[in-house]
């Protein structure tokens, strides 16, 4: 099962700067929210930590943080992403909701900035 987790954490779609998150850990007393590509697979490409309110991404196979800015903004000096996520409502599950629909949009000083649908699952422990 390790093994299953740690090559999917390689995975890249083409274009894409970001590569999927391996698995996350939620600790106690916390919110997150996980972010999946809409492809066939779904990749998690994002969690948003609200205690620390901070967006977690992989990218040139590092894992990196990046700080919230302003409302539904996350930047660091060589990425900014911006987060729209729209929760089904009615949707609870245990401890969290689902979120039906939403985008990423990440930009990158002199690259093209892309769009990318999202689903997920806001989740606390």
């Amino acid at each position: 099962m390790n093994l299953l987790i740690a090559a999917a954490a390689s995975i890249v779609l083409p274009g894409l700067p970001l590569e999927e998150l391996p698995q996350q850990k939620l600790e106690s007393g916390r919110c997150v929210a996980f972010l999946w590509t809409r492809t066939t697979p779904p990749l998690r490409v994002a969690m948003i930590d609200e205690a620390t309110s901070s967006l977690r991404i992989r990218k040139d196979s590092k894992q990196r943080d990046l700080p919230h800015s302003q409302p539904g903004y996350y930047r660091a000096s060589d990425i900014s992403i911006r987060v729209d996520l729209d929760f089904a409502p009615g949707s609870t599950i245990p401890n969290g909701e689902i979120i039906r629909q939403g985008a990423i949009r990440i930009e990158q000083p002199g690259k093209d900035t892309l769009v990318m649908p999202v689903g997920g699952v806001r989740a606390c422990q």
